[in-house]
C-alpha cells in the first residue's frame, strides 16, 4: 500500500473553478464568554459564511486564513460533497478568492503561504492572493516536509524507481534517486532535520538535502494464500458442476511491516527482516546476521541498553493496511557484538499493544493485561490481568497528555517522575497503575480532558463539544462550548462553530490578568 502522508491542512476534492457566486460574508462582534479569573466579559470577532466551515488554516506571515466550506445533507449529520475553498484576507475584511469544490479523492493543503493542490497525479502550486496556478509537475506526491518545502515525488509511469524531490516553493527538481517503490512504502520516518528513513523492500536512509544514502535490501513482507484457496476451492466445485476446469486466475494478498525499526548508533546499524537479524556498517557490510524463525517473527522493534541488543516481537503484520495477527510475541536478548543469543522467553496473550523501559525491568501491555520481566536475564517479576467485560479492551498507554479537574486546577493524570502506568480502555476508561499494577486512581472518560496544544502562555484542553483554555498553573481561564479546532496565532484564538470563523483577542484577558 502507498504510504501518502501530508502535513496540516488536508481538504479532499475533484474539480477546481472559480465560483461565479460569492462565499457570503458577514463579521460582527459578539460577547462569547467570560474570563473565569476576573469574571469579566470576553468578546468575540465572528466572520460567518454561507455554509459550514468544515476546516480551516491560519497563515501568520500574510494574516489570511484559507477555509473550506462543505454543505450539509438534509439529514443536518452529513456532509455533502459540494462545497467551496476560498482565501479570507483579515486586515482588508474580505474574501480574495473562492472556488467551487467536489470532494473526491483529491487533496489540498498548505504550507504557510504556499497552496499546494494534488490531484490525479497532478501537482501544483496556487497563489495564496488569488488562487492562480504558480507550476505544475505531471507527478505522483508521496511525502511533503513542510519545514524544508520539499515534496518527494515519482513519475506517474508504472514500477518506476526514480524518486525525486521538489522545492514547492519553485517547483523546479532538487536531486534524483533510485529507491524502489513497486509495492508502495511501508512507511517513512524522520531521524532528524536532514536523515529520513524509508521503509520498502528493506530500508534507504535519504539526506532529504542531496539524496544521498543507502539501500538495504530485504524480504519484509509475505503472501496469505488463504483467499487464494478458497477461490479455488470455490471454483474447483463450480467446474465439477459445469463440467468445465478453467479455474481463475487469482492473487494472493500481502502481508507487510514483517520487519523492526531500523536502529542507528555511532559504529553500526541493526535491523531486523523477515528473515534474519543484522548488524551492518555504514557501508551495509554485513558484520553478523542471525536467522529467524519464520513461525514466530513479526512487525518488532530493536533498542540497546549497554552492550545488548533487545527485539521485542509485537506478534502482528499488517495486510491491507490494518493490523493482523502475525507470527508470536517475544523478547530476544542478544550481544551487541557478535549477535550471540543471550536469553529468550515467549510472551502471554496474542500480541504485545506497547511496552515501556524502567531502569533495568520491561513493561509489557497487552489488550487484558501487563505484565514485566527482567532485562538482564529475562526473568518474569510479576503481571495483571483485567475483567474487560465492563470497561472493555485495553488500547494503549497514556501519557502526559491525560488530564483532569484537581480541586479546579487541571493537570496531567500521571506524573513522568513517578513509577505509574495509566491504561487506557476501548470504552474510554482509564485506570492508574503503581508500580506493582496495583490500581490507585480510576477516571471514566467524562471526567478527563486531552491537552490539544502548548502556547507560551497557554494550553489548550479539549473535551467532547467543550474547548478550555488554561493558564501555565492550569487554572482555567476561558469555557468554550462548541468551540473546535482551537488554535493561537499571533495572540488570537481561533476556532469553528457551525457557519463560523471565531477570533478571540487574547490582549483581553492578559490585560486584564495583569
Amino acid at each position: 500500500m502507498r504510504v501518502l502522508l501530508i502535513a496540516f491542512l488536508t481538504l479532499i476534492f475533484t474539480q477546481q473553478s472559480f465560483s461565479q457566486k460569492e462565499a457570503i460574508n458577514l463579521t460582527s462582534d459578539t460577547i462569547l464568554t467570560k474570563n473565569l479569573i476576573t469574571n469579566t466579559d470576553i468578546k468575540a470577532k465572528v466572520y460567518t459564511f454561507e455554509d459550514r466551515v468544515y476546516n480551516f488554516y491560519i497563515d501568520s506571515s500574510s494574516n489570511t486564513t484559507t477555509i473550506s466550506l462543505r454543505k450539509l445533507a438534509k439529514n443536518k449529520k452529513e456532509y455533502k460533497s459540494e462545497g467551496n475553498i476560498l482565501v479570507f484576507d483579515f486586515d482588508k475584511n474580505e474574501i480574495l478568492w473562492n472556488k467551487t469544490i467536489s470532494y473526491d479523492n483529491h487533496n489540498f493543503y498548505q504550507l504557510d503561504s504556499l497552496l499546494v493542490y494534488y490531484a490525479n497525479n497532478d501537482i501544483e502550486l496556487w497563489n495564496i492572493r488569488n488562487g492562480k496556478e504558480l507550476w505544475h509537475s505531471d507527478r505522483n506526491l508521496y511525502y511533503s516536509i513542510p519545514k524544508k518545502k520539499i515534496a518527494l515525488t515519482y513519475p506517474n509511469s508504472q514500477n518506476s524507481k526514480k524518486l525525486e524531490a521538489i522545492d514547492i516553493s519553485t517547483g523546479n527538481s532538487l536531486w534524483k534517486r533510485e529507491i524502489e517503490n513497486e509495492n508502495g512504502w511501508e512507511d517513512i520516518q524522520s531521524v532528524n532535520d536532514s536523515l529520513y528513513l524509508i521503509y520498502a523492500n528493506g530500508f534507504h536512509t535519504l539526506n532529504i538535502n542531496d539524496g544521498k544514502g543507502i539501500d538495504f535490501k530485504a524480504t519484509t513482507d509475505d503472501k496469505d494464500y488463504t483467499g487464494v484457496i478458497i477461490v479455488s476451492a470455490a471454483s474447483i466445485a463450480l467446474a465439477i458442476l459445469i463440467d468445465s476446469y478453467e479455474i481463475p486466475d487469482v492473487e494472493p494478498s500481502v502481508v507487510n511491516n514483517i520487519r523492526s525499526n531500523v536502529l542507528i548508533d555511532s559504529s553500526a546499524i541493526f535491523f531486523a527482516s523477515r528473515k534474519k537479524l543484522s548488524k551492518i556498517d555504514n557501508e551495509t557490510k554485513t558484520l553478523w546476521e542471525v536467522e529467524l524463525a519464520k513461525k514466530d517473527i513479526s512487525h518488532s522493534n530493536l533498542f540497546k541498553k549497554d552492550s545488548v541488543l533487545y527485539m521485542v516481537n509485537y506478534g502482528y503484520a499488517k495486510k491491507e493496511g490494518k493490523k493482523i495477527e502475525y507470527g508470536k510475541p517475544y523478547l530476544k536478548a542478544y550481544n551487541e557484538s557478535n549477535g550471540n543469543l543471550i536469553y529468550s522467553l515467549m510472551l502471554e496473550g496474542e500480541s504485545v499493544l506497547d511496552y515501556k523501559i524502567k531502569k533495568d525491568r520491561i513493561i509489557f501491555l497487552y489488550d487484558n493485561g501487563i505484565s514485566q520481566y527482567s532485562l538482564i536475564d529475562g526473568e518474569f517479576i510479576s503481571n495483571r490481568k483485567f475483567n474487560t467485560k465492563n470497561y472493555g479492551n485495553i488500547t494503549s498507554f497514556v501519557d502526559s497528555n491525560v488530564y483532569y479537574n484537581n480541586n479546579s486546577i487541571y493537570q496531567p493524570l500521571i506524573k513522568e517522575e513517578k513509577n505509574n502506568y495509566c491504561i487506557t480502555f476501548s470504552t474510554g476508561y482509564i485506570q492508574l497503575l503503581n508500580s506493582r499494577f496495583e490500581t490507585i486512581e480510576e477516571k471514566p472518560y467524562e471526567e478527563l480532558y486531552f491537552l490539544d496544544s502548548k502556547y507560551n502562555e497557554f494550553e489548550i484542553l479539549t473535551q467532547d463539544t467543550l474547548t478550555i483554555l488554561i493558564n501555565k498553573e492550569g487554572t482555567p481561564v476561558l469555557h468554550l462550548p462548541n468551540f473546535y479546532y482551537a488554535i493561537i496565532s499571533q495572540g488570537k484564538l481561533y476556532g469553528k462553530n457551525e457557519n463560523s470563523l471565531l477570533e478571540i483577542d487574547l490582549n483581553q484577558i492578559v490585560k486584564r490578568e495583569d
